[in-house]
């Protein structure tokens, strides 16, 4: 009974790891696994043969021996196995590191785009000056007026406000008109 169970188990294990092999896209990994597996089920099949109980031969001559060499068998192969676990996680890391950088390296460039392409139409959008028209930002409010550079210029009070030759005409009329007195209509 226990020949058979042993014989059902290696061949279970011989199942799983073929199958590891064949799904696997790495060649390294069949030929690494592959030696230490026909090891094992040979080691198996010395002790335990994959046949019907009914028809399994006697037990070997040396049965410590056999067993010795199954469970020598099965270190290696547990070994292996481990070892080419290790080599394809490490593998799988690696790669999903370099896509990580790709990705993370087209959002930084896409970003960039988008602020480029940002500052280009805001560029295109603003407003030309004509020649000779002073910038709005030289403007500086001082309080009762605002003036170029913060240039206040003396006024007294109820005078109208000077008229600069840059100004809008219609800002120019209605800053530049004396005032009608209170009351008036």
């Amino acid at each position: 009974m226990l020949r058979d169970r042993i014989a059902t188990n290696s061949a279970a294990v011989a199942t799983g790891l073929g199958k590891v092999v064949d799904s696997t896209s790495s060649g390294r990994v069949g030929s690494a696994i592959l030696s230490p597996l026909d090891q094992f089920g040979a080691a198996s099949d010395a002790l335990a043969p994959s046949v019907a109980v009914a028809v399994m031969p006697p037990l070997p001559d040396n049965l410590p021996a056999a067993s010795v060499g199954v469970r020598d068998a099965a270190q290696r192969l547990s070994q292996t196995v481990w070892t080419e676990l290790n080599r394809l996680l490490t593998d799988r890391l690696d790669a999903l590191s370099v896509r990580r950088i790709q990705i993370y390296s087209a959002t930084a460039l896409g970003v960039l785009v988008a602020i480029l392409v940002g500052v280009v139409v805001w560029l295109r959008r603003r407003p030309e000056r004509p020649v000779g028209e002073p910038d709005n930002a030289a403007f500086v409010s001082t309080g009762r007026h605002s003036s170029p550079l913060g240039v206040r210029p003396e006024v007294p009070l109820g005078q109208p406000y000077p008229a600069y030759p840059a100004t809008d005409p219609a800002v120019a009329a209605i800053v530049g008109s004396p005032r009608a007195p209170a009351g008036a209509r």
